[in-house]
């Protein structure tokens, strides 16, 4: 009997096939799962980040379906949501971690990942210029009036934008928009923050 001859006897056992079967689909499992593959490869992450900026430069603006998708692809992680503000410990605690430190923004969400942290707020400012110093701003991959992408001093890339509700809508449902929190988000603007580690 050769090799290929006792090969396909041991396939025609179950076991051996459920074995090698499982073998197959938990493979084909981290491979393909968009979540599962971010965390052992950073050239999926550093792939998953490039699309991200191709699109972003090619819209000329930042997607908010695109940012959420891409935040949650890059690096999978958990969010801590408070409609009416995150404490200021843990504000501050990101924003030092961050490296930026926006004015007048009620912080509503926190995502957490191990290559990533970002905040999401609400605001009156109607400019990001009101809402961070763009002077600071350096090494800029891309930017507009209402977003830049950029790297700081420690190789990071920041990401920041300040967008209309009807935006958020697009993106985001944590929120009851023609419901209980309609007051909470009237004649505001959505603030996010991101810090990615590449």
């Amino acid at each position: 009997m050769n090799k290929k001859q006792s090969i396909f006897l041991k396939l025609n056992n179950p076991v051996y096939f459920l074995v090698l079967l499982m073998i197959v689909i938990t493979i084909c499992f981290v491979i393909f799962a968009p979540r599962v593959s971010a965390l052992l490869f950073s050239p999926k992450r550093e792939m998953t980040f490039n699309s991200f900026l191709d699109k972003t430069k090619q819209e000329q603006k930042i997607n908010p379906q695109e940012f959420w998708k891409f935040r949650e692809f890059y690096s999978p992680g958990y969010f801590e949501l408070k409609d009416q503000g995150l404490d200021n410990s843990e504000i501050k605690s990101a924003t030092q971690e961050i490296g930026l430190s926006p004015n007048d923004v009620i912080f509503t969400s926190l995502f957490r990942s191990k290559h990533s942290i970002s905040l999401d707020g609400l605001t009156e400012n109607e400019t990001l210029g009101e809402v961070v110093d763009l002077n600071s701003i350096q090494n800029v991959t891309f930017q507009n009036e209402n977003s830049a992408i950029f790297t700081n001093n420690s190789g990071e890339t920041i990401m920041i934008f300040l967008l209309p509700i009807s935006e958020m809508k697009k993106a985001n449902g944590f929120f009851e928009y023609d419901g209980k929190d309609k007051e909470l988000l009237e004649n505001k603007y959505w603030f996010s923050i991101t810090k990615i580690e590449r």
